[in-house]
């Protein structure tokens, strides 16, 4: 198990996809913003690298850390330690002259004079060799000299990373109503998160729902406009069944007919092996599977597998399952169980997020797309 120490490592390995559990009554803006922040505090409380290059001057100080794998970084903890002194640097080789050539040297004397009788009133100006020798060593007296770099304190820099450095992408959408399977992707997964929106991946809801009511939105939290009787319907749960049969049936040839495949045709029997049938225009959610999963009336729950993200279809399905059996229905919970090949089992709960476990999550889910050929 690798060890993270630096931020910079770690946000190196944020890119990919993370599926969140959202609750109902939540926002799905909120747990986005949640998200983030968990993300930017678990960074930002991580070790930082940096670099003093600009108060010294000087491109490369690869002498300052020889050993980091990074280049002239320096960690920004060792540096606090120090009291802000960076080491100091390497004295920069002295470039030496090239010596004159004899007949430069005859004629230089010729029209000068020798250079080692030095006259002040004679216009050309000579350095001996102790004058050389003291303005070199000081040069490399301020070149070695240690400084204090404040420009790599915390308190100067601030944080390292803000919300606005990390990008989201959501590859279903829930209301705030319902709860379940949210999944994002992050950072450089934003190219793969759009492909895998374009093919749309199968959702799966669990939905609670109660006869009697009709509401004005399908929920029950809004107002009733009509009610019936469900007595009739005590020992007739036969009819329910043979209703979501009709309606699986339906949906599955308008499916056909959208995608203009003959599927008693050679072509639509390559197609049908693939898996569900995707039209490549999709107007409404088309609902691949539905079955009622418990019987306790009044209340029931009932297992869909469709493509789309329209709610409000399903809040219709159920009400017209209500009038077809000769009452009403309406909604209490509708939960998303699965998206595509991340169930809810695999999700992360609001109050674990973090940095190490988005992560973990982000290998784990990088290592499923890689078995299953994504």
């Amino acid at each position: 198990m690798t060890r993270l120490v630096y931020s910079s490592d770690a946000w190196k390995l944020l890119n990919g996809f993370v599926s969140v559990y959202k609750p109902a009554g939540m926002a799905p803006m909120s747990l986005t913003m949640m998200l983030k922040k968990c993300l930017v505090d678990d960074l930002n409380c991580m070790e930082r690298r940096v670099d003093p290059r600009f108060l010294s001057g000087h491109k490369k100080l690869q002498a300052l850390d020889p050993g980091s794998p990074g280049g002239p970084y320096i960690s920004q903890k060792t540096l606090v330690d120090n009291q802000l002194r960076v080491p100091p640097l390497p004295a920069p080789p002295v470039a030496k002259l090239p010596k004159p050539l004899d007949s430069q040297e005859q004629i230089w004397e010729e029209k000068y004079g020798s250079i080692k009788n030095f006259d002040i009133n004679n216009p050309v100006t000579a350095f001996d060799d102790e004058d050389q020798n003291e303005d070199l060593d000081f040069f490399d007296d301020e070149s070695s000299r240690e400084f204090i770099d404040y420009s790599s304190h915390p308190l100067v820099l601030g944080p390292g990373y803000d919300m606005n450095d990390i990008q989201l992408f959501h590859l279903n959408l829930l209301t705030t109503r319902a709860s379940g399977v949210l999944v994002f992707g992050i950072n450089k997964a934003k190219k793969r998160t759009f492909l895998m929106r374009k093919n749309r991946p199968v959702l799966t809801y669990e939905v609670e729902c109660e006869f009697g009511k009709h509401t004005r939105t399908g929920f029950s939290d809004s107002p009733v406009i009509a009610k019936a009787t469900w007595k009739h319907l005590r020992y007739r749960r036969w009819r329910l069944d043979q209703l979501c049969s009709t309606i699986e049936a339906s949906n599955q040839k308008q499916a056909w007919t959208v995608s203009k495949v003959d599927p008693q045709s050679q072509e639509g029997y390559e197609l049908a092996c693939k898996g569900p049938i995707k039209p490549a225009e999709l107007m409404n959610t088309i609902i691949y599977s539905i079955r009622c999963t418990e019987w306790d009336l009044p209340k029931f729950k009932v297992r869909v597998q469709c493509i789309g993200v329209d709610h409000k279809f399903i809040l219709d399905t159920i009400a017209e399952i209500g009038i077809r059996l000769r009452s009403h229905a309406h909604v209490t919970k509708l939960r998303c169980s699965q998206v595509g090949h991340f169930p809810a089992e695999d999700t992360l709960l609001p109050q674990e997020l973090s940095l190490q476990s988005v992560l973990t999550q982000i290998h784990r889910n990088r290592r499923m797309l890689l078995s299953k050929n994504l």
